[in-house]
């Protein structure tokens, strides 16, 4: 199999050339060697292949087997997502928000994280929906922020569901929904997220959403608070009559 990769990527295929880059970055069916895995992708780059066009972004970003270079890390970005590819899309709109390697531009952040969420991917759809709760490169569309934010927290994504069950706690772009507010909550904080555990808290404590349960409450409050999240600690301490 490994033979068969290399006589492949020896002629000059570039898809061949990605796989061993591949193979030698996770040291699968050989040793583990970063660079040989960057030479590997700047070859097959080089011939327009896409995945390898972000690996070599990667590469370049994180300073494996070569390095640290954000411009070039960008540059590679782009070519990658022009051809469509939505892990790259997506580290470009990260690119453009932070302004690492590229002048900071938040409606290019937005145009490459839409691209990227398009394509499902969480990160991506979480940040779009951020940019258009803010109005930040993109016009403010909180119902359109909303899906966007459902769409990340449905697949796991921590940060989206905690910002989802703000948004159904308090109405904002979608109907104040109480339970859905507390499902969210209890979702982020059961993968330990302490701002969820803190909202869950206040969910039990004052039953909003769920029966009203001091206990429970109780209990999501110290796991936040054991975290270091100062407004569970505050609380905690209130309850406790402590000065």
């Amino acid at each position: 199999m490994m033979q068969s990769i290399k006589e492949a990527a020896r002629s000059g295929n570039a898809s061949a050339l990605c796989l061993l880059g591949l193979c030698y970055a996770d040291g699968y069916g050989v040793p583990k060697d970063l660079r040989l895995a960057a030479h590997c992708f700047a070859v097959a780059a080089a011939m327009g292949h896409a995945d390898a066009q972000f690996r070599y972004g990667v590469g370049h970003q994180y300073g494996l087997g070569l390095r640290k270079d954000m411009k070039k890390a960008a540059h590679w970005y782009r070519l990658a997502a022009k051809q469509g590819h939505g892990k790259a899309a997506c580290n470009l709109g990260a690119c453009y928000q932070l302004g690492r390697g590229v002048p900071l531009d938040m409606a290019q952040a937005a145009r490459w994280y839409a691209v990227a969420a398009e394509q499902g991917l969480a990160p991506a759809e979480y940040n779009l929906a951020l940019c258009m709760l803010d109005g930040a490169g993109t016009p403010q569309d909180l119902p359109e922020a909303v899906r966007w934010l459902r769409l990340a927290a449905e697949q796991g994504m921590a940060l989206a569901q905690y910002d989802l069950a703000v948004c159904c706690e308090h109405g904002t772009g979608t109907q104040q929904d109480l339970p859905q507010a507390s499902l969210w909550y209890r979702r982020a904080a059961e993968q330990g997220m302490p701002e969820a555990q803190y909202g869950l808290a206040s969910c039990y404590g004052q039953g909003k959403g769920v029966p009203q349960d001091d206990t429970e409450a109780t209990r999501w409050l110290t796991l936040s608070a054991a975290q270091g999240y100062e407004p569970a600690k505050l609380t905690l301490d209130s309850a406790a009559g402590l000065c």
